[in-house]
This record gives structure tokens, C-alpha cells and sequence, in this order.
């Protein structure tokens, strides 16, 4: 074969191509990965919800305010966060993506979870007779509130969620607070409805700094039973109330007064 020999001006032209064809490449591909980033999906923010607020006058001229969450079961997903004996809750509404938080149980002297918790089918902290009350569980989207003081350890079988808690406000449609010890106090209850399918979160909020100016566990009892509660159970309230959600584009807070041990947390997915 006979060789062909590559003039310098031929050189200087083939370069050249090169060049060219290797800045477009270059630039070709600088584009793609631009489309690409313009189409990346934003991730969306979580479902909130929004409350139903009434002002409830009590005894000399004062008031609170009760919020009202209504929550379709068959829809959300309800979970336990340690917050470690803080008042800081809003962090967890954004870090599990929750659409509400509010505040959970008791706890005792050393701090620890009292009575029976659970989330994600997992026993968080077990269940304790001695403090009786009222077991809120759900199954398959349905809600159901135990005897805490007959409570049976087969009655957890398929359970997601549960909480131990007292008293009972409310128990078959009726009342189930005897008396009025005239004790007012800041208070969370959660309220069941509808043969368990739906579950109402109802914070009763004053103005008063330590938690002390809500209504008594009977007016609150009968509050929500006269808003339709079909079983309600009384969780951890004066300072300890508290809850943080998601309304539209914002944040809303109302924070506890006093250090918490457990929230609940309610994630409503994308339908």
C-alpha cells in the first residue's frame, strides 16, 4: 500500500475539525444535563390538614380555644416520636413529613414511656395495668378504645397503632366522667367516630401560661360527646399540650408549655 503524506495545511484543517466536533460534543452534553435537571421531579410537600377552631367560654370570663383535626383512617398513617423530654415538636412534623403532631402520653418520674405504646405494628413501651384507663388501638383502619383495666395481651394481635392512656372521656356515645372535680387544665383527647373509621385529634388551648385555664375532664367530656365522639380517650394535657401542622403552605404551632416524652405523628400520603 502506498503511503499518503498529510500536508501541514491539511493537518491544521483536520485539527480544527476536531476541535469542533469535540466542543459540541462537549456542549451536547452539557445540555442533556441540563434538560434532565429542569425535568427532575420537585418532591411535593406532604398533605396538611386544617383544624376546626371554636372559642368555648368557662367559668369567670375565660375561655379556650378548641382545635379540631379530623382524620380519615383508612387513609393516614399514624406513628411514635421520642422527643426526649422537649418542647421541640415542629422538627419532627417536617422530619417524618407528618401532616399534624400533638403531644402523647404519660410518663413517670424517671422519664420513661407510660403505659402500653405503640407504632408500626412494634411495642414502644408496654402495657401497664396499674394504670388502667382507656387503650386506644387500630387495625386495618379502624379504631377501637379497650378497658385498659381488662385489657387482654391477645386483643394486640394486627395492631399498627396503639396508646395507653386514662380516663376514658367518652365510652359507647355516653359520658363517661362521673363527676366534676373542678380541676381545669390544657387537654388533648382523641375521639373516634363513625364505627372507628374516623379518628378526631381535639386540643382544648387556653391563654394561660402553665396550662391551667382549659376545662375540667367532665365539661370536656361532655363537650365532645355532644360533638358526636363515640369513644374518646383523655391523653396527657396541661403543659403538656401541644401540637404543630401543616394548613396549606405554612407551619402552625402550638407548643407545649412543658417537656413531652412521646408525640404522636399523622402522615396523610398522596393519594
Amino acid at each position: 500500500m502506498r503511503a499518503r503524506w498529510i500536508t501541514p495545511g491539511r493537518a491544521l484543517a483536520l485539527v480544527s475539525v476536531c476541535l469542533i466536533v469535540g466542543t459540541a460534543g462537549v456542549t451536547a452534553q452539557r445540555g442533556q444535563r441540563a434538560q434532565r435537571a429542569q425535568h427532575t421531579p420537585q418532591r411535593a410537600p406532604a398533605p396538611g390538614l386544617r383544624p376546626e377552631v371554636t372559642v368555648h367560654p368557662i367559668a369567670g370570663g375565660d375561655s379556650y380555644r378548641l382545635h379540631a383535626f379530623h382524620i380519615p383512617l383508612n387513609r393516614a398513617e399514624l406513628g411514635i416520636t421520642d422527643v426526649g423530654m422537649t418542647r421541640e415538636i415542629s422538627p419532627v412534623l417536617e422530619r417524618e413529613r407528618a401532616a399534624l403532631v400533638v403531644n402523647g402520653g404519660y410518663f413517670d418520674m424517671r422519664m420513661r414511656p407510660e403505659g402500653l405504646v405503640i407504632a408500626g405494628g412494634r411495642t414502644v413501651a408496654p402495657y401497664t395495668r396499674n394504670l388502667g384507663g382507656g387503650i386506644l388501638t387500630i387495625h386495618n383502619g379502624v379504631g377501637t378504645l379497650h378497658d385498659g383495666e381488662t385489657f387482654l395481651p391477645a386483643m394486640l394481635w394486627g395492631v399498627e397503632f396503639g396508646m395507653q392512656c386514662k380516663p376514658r372521656l367518652v365510652v359507647d356515645r355516653a359520658v363517661n366522667i362521673r363527676s366534676d372535680d373542678g380541676h381545669r387544665a390544657d387537654r388533648t383527647a382523641l375521639c373516634l367516630r363513625n364505627g372507628g373509621r374516623e379518628l378526631d385529634v381535639y386540643i382544648a388551648r387556653s391563654e394561660n401560661v402553665r396550662g391551667a385555664d382549659g376545662p375540667t375532664l367532665q365539661s370536656f367530656a361532655q363537650t365532645l360527646q355532644r360533638l358526636g365522639c363515640e369513644n374518646a380517650l383523655n391523653l396527657d394535657g396541661g403543659p403538656s399540650t401541644g401540637a404543630a401542622w401543616r394548613q396549606e403552605d405554612e407551619v402552625r404551632v402550638l407548643p407545649p408549655r412543658g417537656s413531652i416524652r412521646h408525640v404522636i405523628t399523622v402522615r396523610i400520603p398522596h393519594s
